[in-house]
């Protein structure tokens, strides 16, 4: 088994080295910046960048990073120059560095799904984290909804996706204010309208009691 020893920071990473007991011994790597993001992937940092740490040799290993960042739980995000890409918990590549940004949405460390909102190019794609191994990017603009979907906007209107489901509303307003349950509060034609999730209008003509509410 392995441990970290490190001496306390206030940044992400730390200062110290890991040490490996087995057959009654301890073996420790060089004492120097580490990051670990579980308890089988840990990074050295050195002059040319950070390299990950094998755990069986203790040297550090495989390509050089200009930045490492942990993403969520097990997972990191890791930078060559301008270019992101994603590794899960074994060190394993789960998106190539060819991302300029790589985000998760739904962050919170194994209570709920998570996704993955990438950007190359300008466009911008999202999908889920389980089974990922590439983000499809053909939007303008990627925006959190709630759960699994996502305001896109392609040129000036908007619409809505699900993460690694496609489209469920072609982008066709203005903007996209609020989901709240089965309904979205929509700008369209100027007015405000609620709309189900397949599109329908839910009061028709829009009344004006509706953006009283909203403006207050």
């Amino acid at each position: 088994s392995c441990f970290m020893l490190t001496a306390a920071t206030e940044s992400q990473s730390k200062v110290g080295r890991v040490a490996c007991i087995a057959n009654g011994r301890v073996r420790y790597s060089e004492a120097r910046e580490l990051l670990c993001a579980s308890d089988r992937l840990c990074f050295l940092h050195q002059r040319s960048g950070w390299r990950q740490l094998d755990l069986d040799s203790l040297q550090d290993v495989g390509p050089d990073y200009d930045n490492v960042v942990l993403a969520r739980g097990d997972h990191v995000t890791v930078r060559q120059g301008s270019r992101w890409g994603l590794l899960d918990s074994e060190g394993r590549s789960v998106l190539p560095v060819e991302y300029d940004s790589i985000t998760l949405a739904n962050p919170d460390f194994g209570t709920a799904p998570a996704d993955v909102i990438a950007n190359r190019g300008g466009l911008w794609g999202v999908a889920p984290l389980a089974g990922l191994r590439a983000v499809a990017v053909r939007y303008d603009a990627i925006q959190p909804l709630g759960g699994d979907l996502y305001a896109a906007r392609a040129g000036v209107k908007w619409g809505v996706v699900r993460s690694g489901g496609g489209e469920v509303i072609a982008p066709r307003f203005e903007s996209i204010l609020a989901l709240r349950g089965e309904l979205l509060l929509v700008r369209s034609g100027g007015m405000l309208d609620l709309v189900t999730l397949d599109g329908r209008p839910v009061l028709q003509p829009s009344p004006p009691w509706l953006q009283r509410i909203h403006q207050f």
